[in-house]
């Protein structure tokens, strides 16, 4: 099961429109108090097995189309990368043995981050290659989906790292923070951690830069699984990027349905970590009413790049701060959150950071 969930961009509605399918197993588990009208998702492609997830690229890179195979064997779980002014396969990428999971871009899209059934991540560098210079994967991947065009840019991916073990169940969700410093994940382990990408010089490795996922922080065990994380757009009011100490918003969705809002601020300075960890605190937690009857399968933030901005007054409805939450306006930023859900609903929240 999977889908996407994305926020209108500047141009075509001002950003003030969310859209998104979410393919689920079943209908919706009925509710006394709840009225929905299922819609069906996007057809399917024949050549693909029944269940296929996409998700949209960054808008700089609406040509990068990286969909999601839902496969079972080492030789086929990869990730493939079409050209879609062409429809030609680029690349194959491939890390995992089970089903990817989810793709995120990184706010730059520089990076591809994959989450897979059999526990592990993996992260992926986008590279601009030379004429005739490509891996093993670029080339298998041109085989079946045919030659580039003339003048078509060649796109080249390389794998940076995999984290092994990184959850003791199937990974759900992998996303970016803004600066690009972080990734978390959020898995059917009843956990969401989150890591730090550290660089490295190293001869062997791509670009001469080993990366390394090293574990920032990891939430509190949640009563059920986690499916779906996302970073707030914009670091968390009042922390400062300088010397990696900014302090981040990470939204958090769990399959009861049920929405969390944390905060992750730079931990003091171990002989562990070297204070390269982070504390954190839950700032707010949807109420009953406000929660979904099922499983949450996307979170998307607006402000998010090729995202509409936020006007200023909008929200008001929910301020969050290190007291809690409160229905006043108040200052500091203001951020709206969309939820999309297999009970076929998306709710968007209002915060405003005090």
């Amino acid at each position: 099961m999977g889908g996407w969930l994305r926020w209108g961009d500047a141009e075509g509605c001002g950003g003030r429109c969310v859209a998104g399918w979410v393919l689920a197993r079943a209908s919706p588990p009925s509710c006394p108090f709840l009225e929905v009208e299922p819609t069906p998702p996007p057809p399917l492609s024949s050549s693909h097995p029944p269940l296929l997830t996409s998700l949209p690229p960054p808008p700089h890179l609406l040509h990068l189309l990286p969909p999601l195979l839902p496969l079972q064997t080492a030789s086929t779980a990869a990730v493939w990368v079409w050209c879609t002014r062409t429809w030609r396969a680029l690349a194959q990428l491939r890390a995992h043995t089970l089903t990817v999971t989810q793709l995120a871009w990184s706010p730059s899209g520089a990076r591809l981050a994959a989450g897979s059934r059999d526990r592990t991540f993996s992260i992926f560098q986008r590279v601009d290659r030379k004429k005739g210079q490509q891996q093993e994967g670029e080339k298998e991947g041109e085989k079946q989906g045919g030659k580039q065009g003339e003048g078509e840019e060649e796109v080249g991916f390389e794998l940076l790292c995999r984290a092994k073990g990184a959850h003791g169940r199937v990974i759900w969700s992998v996303c970016w923070s803004h600066d690009e410093r972080l990734v978390a994940t959020a898995a059917r382990d009843d956990t969401v951690k989150v890591w730090r990408l550290v660089s490295e010089p190293a001869a062997a490795a791509p670009g001469g830069v080993a990366v390394s996922p090293v574990l920032a922080a990891a939430l509190p065990q949640f009563p059920c699984a986690a499916t779906a994380v996302a970073f707030a757009p914009t670091a968390a009011v009042g922390s400062s990027a300088a010397g990696g100490a900014a302090s981040y918003h990470l939204a958090v969705g769990l399959e009861d349905g049920s929405l969390q809002l944390w905060q992750l601020d730079p931990a003091a300075a171990t002989a562990v970590d070297g204070g390269g960890g982070l504390t954190a605190t839950c700032l707010w937690a949807a109420p009953p009413a406000w929660r979904h009857v099922a499983p949450v399968r996307r979170l998307a933030w607006r402000g998010a790049p090729g995202t509409g901005a936020l006007e200023e007054g909008t929200a008001a409805a929910l301020a969050v701060g290190g007291g809690g939450v409160n229905g006043g306006g108040g200052g500091g930023g203001a951020a709206q959150l969309a939820s999309g859900s297999e009970d076929h609903s998306v709710r968007v929240f209002s915060f405003r950071f005090a």
